[in-house]
């Protein structure tokens, strides 16, 4: 596991997702005893510390690992898994399935965690970690080599630009509510 994902908990839907490298007797071990709709995975990788600013690495690996639960988890909440996958499915040509799963989740992905950072429902330790873990997944242009050129297509050019949006109104906005609260407690 890269990242996260959510998947219905479904063996074949677990063993053909891009998101898992999972055999087919693993699945069907995984999910024997398992009474749920949907499996939250989240990767067991190390965070990256030269990204965010904690010094710790059990402490990053933990808010890491909490930020893509709680992402993932919003998605179970906020959003109509099944309904958008039955829509694709039904309504766009085959070819395009990936590029408008694509569109909706970035979509998806801004109106959760604004509503996360900014909603009177979640904590503000819910918004920082969504932070942090959006630092520890956007590009930079440090992480591009002078010396390398690098090529996208325009569909990861498109896609690419539209995260890195999101990511910065996300993070603009958190660093005025953080800043507010400051100020409020002063």
């Amino acid at each position: 596991m890269q990242t996260a994902a959510v998947l219905p908990a479904d063996v074949d839907a677990v063993v053909s997702s891009d998101a898992t490298e999972i055999e087919r007797d693993q699945a069907e071990a995984l999910l024997a005893d398992i009474d749920a709709d949907y499996l939250v995975l989240i990767t067991g990788n190390e965070a990256d510390l030269d990204r965010i600013p904690l010094n710790d690495q059990l402490t990053a690996d933990h808010a890491h690992q909490f930020g893509l639960a709680f992402h993932e988890l919003l998605h179970i909440l906020k959003t109509a898994i099944s309904g958008i996958g039955d829509l694709i499915e039904t309504s766009v040509e085959s070819e395009y399935h990936e590029q408008v799963h694509d569109l909706i989740n970035l979509i998806e992905d801004g109106a959760i965690e604004s509503e996360a950072i900014h909603g009177d429902n979640f904590s503000d330790n819910a918004g920082i970690r969504l932070e942090l873990t959006r630092r520890l997944h956007s590009q930079t242009p440090e992480d591009l080599l002078a010396d390398k050129c690098l090529k996208y297509s325009f569909w990861d050019a498109v896609t690419g630009y539209l995260y890195d949006r999101a990511s910065s109104r996300l993070a603009q906005s958190t660093a005025c509510s953080t800043r507010r609260i400051h100020e409020s407690s002063s």
